[in-house]
């Protein structure tokens, strides 16, 4: 089966996906005062984020490594609507899931997404539990569901003929069922290869990241309990990126089994409105440059090519959506936050600025909008960004591309991506934005489009707690695993950590589904599940003394991107008064690491080094559901290596399974499952606790 989307020529030039915002670099410390476009000519404004001049400089035909970067992306791009975001209707309306229904019409299972890996996930599954003759039964409409979604995209005529051929043969209905979904699966699976060939961030799917609040991390404790000598001849000099030397990221990557560190408070922390004694949250940031007491900016590069050298990637934050009340952006051009030149009447929700170039100004605090209360809430220490505003963009998408050139960043993790969507942007801020153009492209897709362009290795990382399809669309490599979302069409997103404070059997097995077809999938953005979150309470506490063994197992023992907490696995604790988050950034503390010397500290530990034994022994691993026959409460999943079928004679021996038992009753364990190569296992397991769980090798 060979794929072929495109070949070079002026397909580029026509094709949208290059913005204003690829060209204009805005950034503040390189331009200095020539920076504000508001301060160019009108005709040259208009020629800077005129399209047609923006993309045939960006279409440079003596670049040819440009050149050849934007078809990747454009291929790239369309692979993904086809696979799982999906394609439109002649109409233009856009194809959504397809519903799976039993014989009286009535929907029982949705498809996990748009788009054929949507289909061809649910429709294993659904065959499976209901039979293969619902399906048969079925077929007219799985013909119609999968040539109209190809028929909305280009380059895809050999596959529909083929299933035109198959629906029109003279085969019966059982050998044309077989036919088709044999074929649409090696069709999936193609095409699924050619995206990981194509993307250089997939590495994100499966990272398992180290996060790390660096205002709390103590580096002296964090080496002596892991039996680190400071290599450094002339000792730390309290410059943490300076400071940190290969024994420290080796001791990330062996003992810790992770690869990258998103760092949590690099940038300086604006000083006026800061909260609490602690020096302000590292969320109100005055500029996108690493805070001197960190590292010089040769240094910091300097450690993120050490770290390269370990194996460990260096992931920053992106706050877009707000700075401090004391930025270089506010000082820049007042115009690209939500303001009025007038006094309002709210007055009190508003930021008085008077500066001797640009005048008197009231800038709003920023904010959200609570759907709760359906009223705003306010952050008092930052100011909000306008949006809308195409200069304030430019500025923004500069600044994170400043970020990768000076510091070698390799990823980014969006702060509130979600609420950064136009439809949420102006749901909260239109009042104030009259002007809101409702056709202007979504930040997030320019942001991500200009980045992956010039850096296609970059990844990033949505922080998100509703709009999961919009989020994979605008195109995220990863989105946050730990609340429930709803999908379009009517299916339903479960987080990953909700399920697993349910303490619900079922529930948990569906977030595991949920979980295998996010991992199986290369068309959208994966989940990023969590073990130890910073604006949440301590997850052993959460999850109670006897199931934080059990949640630990299946979440540390998981494939797939994972987010670990510095300090959770030490059980470390400091919170705030607000909501009790695990670690306050309203006064200064330090993270006490002795608890990785404890029962449930050595559990953990013991299981990441699993884990990362199983992926040194066989590459990338994967997952898949168990089944749970009724009267058992037991929960878990199989690990194989990626790159093999369960039943494959070179899988022998390479399978493990995961099991826990959320539940305070032992459980027998029945496990019958052939297509997994698994079969007639049979085993008691004990209540939820220490040992209400297992790790078994077949």
């Amino acid at each position: 089966m060979h794929l072929s989307f495109f070949s070079p020529g002026s397909d580029a030039l026509k094709s949208g996906i290059i913005s204003s915002s690829v060209v204009p670099t805005l950034s503040l410390n390189r331009l200095g005062t020539n920076s504000a476009t508001e301060n160019l000519p009108q005709r040259e404004r208009q020629e800077l984020h005129s399209p047609v001049t923006a993309v045939s400089v960006a279409f440079n035909p003596s670049d040819t490594g440009l050149t050849q970067r934007l078809m990747k992306l454009q291929e790239l791009n369309e692979m993904k609507r086809i696979l799982r975001h999906g394609t439109n209707e002649p109409s233009g309306k856009p194809i959504w899931p397809f519903k799976f229904c039993d014989p009286g019409g009535n929907t029982i299972v949705f498809a996990e997404a748009a788009g054929l890996e949507g289909f061809v996930f649910s429709e294993r599954k659904f065959s499976r539990q209901f039979g293969e003759a619902i399906s048969v039964s079925a077929l007219s409409d799985y013909f119609h569901y999968t040539l109209t979604l190809l028929n909305g995209a280009t380059k895809t005529q050999p596959a529909r003929e083929t299933i035109q051929e198959i629906r029109d043969s003279d085969l019966n209905q059982n050998d044309k069922y077989v036919k088709f979904i044999t074929y649409l699966r090696e069709y999936v699976g193609e095409l699924q290869n050619a995206v990981s060939q194509l993307d250089d961030a997939h590495w994100s799917v499966s990272t398992r990241m180290y996060h790390v609040p660096i205002r709390s991390f103590n580096l002296a404790g964090w080496r002596e309990v892991h039996g680190i000598q400071n290599a450094n001849e002339d000792g730390d000099t309290g410059r943490l990126f300076r400071d940190l030397t290969k024994d420290d990221l080796t001791a990330i990557k062996d003992v810790l089994s992770c690869d990258s560190v998103r760092w949590m408070g690099t940038y300086p922390i604006g000083k006026i409105g800061a909260k609490g004694s602690g020096g302000g949250s590292p969320f109100a940031a005055q500029r996108f440059e690493v805070s001197p007491f960190l590292g010089n900016q040769e240094e910091i590069a300097e450690h993120v090519r050490l770290a390269a050298t370990c194996g460990v990637r260096a992931i920053f934050e992106l706050v877009l959506n707000h700075t401090a009340i004391d930025s270089d952006m506010l000082e820049h051009n007042p115009r690209l936050f939500v303001h009025t030149r007038v006094p309002p009447r709210d007055i009190q929700n508003y930021y008085h600025h008077t500066s001797k170039k640009h005048g008197e100004f009231w800038i709003r605090y920023g904010g959200h909008f609570d759907e709760g209360t359906g009223q705003r809430a306010y952050f008092t220490d930052v100011l909000q960004l306008d949006l809308s505003n195409r200069d304030t963009r430019d500025l923004l998408i500069a600044q994170a591309k400043d970020l990768i050139r000076n510091y070698g960043v390799q990823g980014f993790r969006v702060d509130m991506a979600y609420k950064l969507r136009n439809d949420r942007f102006r749901q909260c801020w239109g009042r104030e934005l009259s002007n809101y153009e409702n056709g202007q492209r979504e930040f997030l897709q320019e942001l991500m489009t200009a980045v992956k362009v010039s850096f296609p290795g970059v990844a990033f990382i949505a922080e998100a707690f509703s709009g999961w399809d919009e989020l994979s669309e605008d195109g995220f490599d990863l989105i946050y695993g730990l609340d429930d979302m709803a999908l379009r069409g009517g299916g339903q997103h479960l987080g990953w950590h909700n399920s697993l404070l349910s303490r619900d059997p079922q529930r948990i097995r569906d977030a595991i589904q949920r979980a295998e077809f996010l991992h199986w999938q290369s068309g959208g953005a994966d989940m990023l599940a969590f073990w130890g979150q910073h604006d949440k309470p301590a997850f052993w506490r959460m999850f109670e003394n006897d199931w934080k063994w059990g949640a630990a197992l299946l979440t540390l023992m998981r494939p797939g991107a994972l987010s670990i907490l510095a300090g959770t696995e030490a059980e470390f604790e400091d919170p705030c008064e607000e909501d009790q988050k695990v670690v306050t950034f309203n006064r200064h503390t330090s993270t006490n690491w002795d608890g990785v010397n404890s029962e449930f500290g050595k559990f953990q530990i013991t299981t990441l080094k699993t884990f990362q034994a199983l992926e040194k022994k066989w590459g990338k691993l994967t997952f898949e559901q168990l089944s749970t026959p009724r009267g058992e409460n037991w929960v878990g999943y199989l690990v194989r290596p990626l790159h093999t079928n369960n039943n494959s004679a070179d899988n022998n021996g390479k399978k493990v399974l995961i099991l826990a038992n959320p539940t305070s009753e032992p459980t027998s364990v029945t496990i019958n499952q052939p297509e997994l190569g698994v079969t007639d296992v049979h085993f008691s397991l004990e209540r939820c606790g220490p040992k209400g769980n297992a790790i078994i090798s077949l």
